[in-house]
């Protein structure tokens, strides 16, 4: 992951010397977009695997950057993001349903490349560019909600209805009462990943750019802590990870130029 950062780093110091003679500029704004949650491969904690259920969630934040004569542009993110996951299976007279709400404070560092037409100014029309980057988020929060047959029920009784879960003994040991372990302590503290994108900008003056991007993530580490790492019903285990795709929107307006 550190070769990951300083690769993104280099990049930008590449960039910049590169386009030296050109007018650099330094901006800030905001953003708003749409993900949809999926959680890469299922951690049931020993209850059978289930199937997985749509669902998206909205982001937001601030963003500050550093333009390149509107070619090549280093920008730095906060969002607040949602990720997680729904599950639902109906088996051979019962059903099973689970809802993961996980809650981040994202921080993505991005280099994006800018196609501009052949002798196009800086700061003006519309233009389309990519992005690659890499990104470390800080979990805020977990819900989770388990129903069996459609009722809500504790995770405890959730993971053993209908199976010899495997990891009884464990499980035991964590949820003496029989009802709910803090969930915050089933997930990793931070997930980190990769980021790509493609985007469209458009100059509404010379200070101010709407942005328009589509941006896909991936966690590079495994999302569950170490403790809670339990096989399924099968003996196995796999790894779980973020996986979402965004559109976002964003605003920016230029400090200096």
């Amino acid at each position: 992951m550190k070769n990951l950062f300083t690769a993104v780093a280099l990049i930008g110091l590449l960039s910049a010397s590169f386009t030296s003679i050109a007018q650099t500029s330094f901006f800030g704004g905001a953003n708003v977009g749409y993900n949809g949650k999926v959680i890469q491969k299922q951690n049931n904690y020993g209850q059978r695997l289930m199937d997985y259920e749509f669902e998206g969630a909205l982001n937001y934040g601030l963003s500050l950057g550093l333009d390149f004569g509107n070619k090549h542009i280093l920008q730095v993110d906060a969002l607040l993001i949602n990720g997680g996951q729904s599950y639902n299976h109906q088996y051979d007279g019962f059903s099973l349903s689970k809802q993961v709400n996980l809650s981040y404070l994202q921080i993505p560092l991005t280099y994006r490349l800018v196609a501009k037409k052949r002798g196009q100014d800086a700061n003006t029309g519309t233009s389309f560019h990519i992005l690659l980057g890499a990104y470390v988020g800080f979990l805020q929060g977990v819900e989770m909600n388990t129903q069996i047959n459609g009722q809500e029920s504790t995770f405890y009784d959730f993971v053993n209805y209908r199976t010899q879960n495997p990891n009884s003994q464990f499980l035991n040991q964590q949820i003496p009462d029989g009802t709910n372990p803090e969930f915050d302590n089933l997930f990793t503290d931070t997930d980190l990943g990769v980021l790509a994108g493609l985007g469209i900008q458009s100059f509404l003056t010379k200070e101010l750019k709407l942005i328009a991007e589509i941006r896909a993530g991936y966690s590079l580490q495994d999302i569950n802590a170490e403790m809670w790492r339990l096989t399924s019903s099968r003996g196995e285990y796999n790894e779980s990870r973020n996986l979402f795709a965004s559109l976002n929107l964003g605003l920016v307006y230029y400090l200096s130029l």
